[in-house]
């Protein structure tokens, strides 16, 4: 930065939730480009485990990559990881063929952050929140913007970004909204979320309904 240098720079929280680092420095990121990187979509991660797969001597089945890309999301290095595995087992057993239930049997075995994670859709996430706050399916996907039904309908796109891992033009179409009000959305939510205690509980609440980590939420 001292030589006018381009400078990217990653992290898994925002600028102001950095800590022991020196405010001075927390201003100096804030005063750039912050922009969220989205998990990637079901489709890309798709394409990743293809991609890492390519230099493997041993054909491995579309049903193992549907397979992995459903249920293992935290990370690409977590897909990864899945998928090593999977070679590390057609290597040491070239006489077995690769299936659905042998890959369900190995990933089973996976570390804690690298458990199967159950695939959520979007309306089980709508349905979810609709119960926590009384309000209903069409309510949710109107252009009514009263409270606390406005919140009710952030807290769902949030929650759809952050557990089903689609794209946020896909969550958009769920809810027949654009793609900018559902990143609105969800980044209304992730600041609020950082001072109002109640809200955060809610949303944890809800998250443990649906199966789900809260921590998932603010990786």
């Amino acid at each position: 930065m001292t030589y006018g240098k381009q400078v990217v720079m990653t992290c898994d929280v925002p600028p102001k939730r950095l800590s022991n680092l020196e405010e001075r420095l927390i201003t100096r990121f804030q005063q750039g480009m912050v922009i969220e990187i989205e998990s990637p979509s079901y489709e890309t991660r798709i394409a990743i485990l293809k991609l890492k797969a390519k230099n493997c001597r041993h054909r491995i089945p579309e049903e193992i990559f549907t397979y992995i890309g459903e249920n293992i999301k935290s990370s690409v290095r977590a897909m990864e990881g899945a998928l090593n595995l999977i070679i590390r087992f057609m290597d040491a057993n070239p006489e077995i063929e690769i299936n659905q239930q042998i890959a369900h049997t190995l990933l089973k075995e996976l570390a804690e952050d690298e458990v199967i994670i159950k695939r959520l859709s979007i309306d089980e996430i709508i349905k979810a929140v609709c119960s926590t706050y009384d309000v209903t399916y069409d309510d949710i996907k109107s252009n009514n913007r009263t409270q606390p039904l406005a919140t009710a309908r952030q807290v769902a796109m949030f929650l759809a970004r952050k557990l089903t891992g689609n794209s946020t033009p896909t969550v958009a179409n769920a809810f027949k909204r654009n793609h900018t009000t559902v990143v609105h959305g969800t980044q209304t939510i992730q600041k609020r979320i950082d001072v109002e205690i109640e809200l955060k509980k809610t949303i944890e609440q809800i998250t443990e309904q649906l199966g789900r980590k809260p921590s998932e939420l603010f990786y």
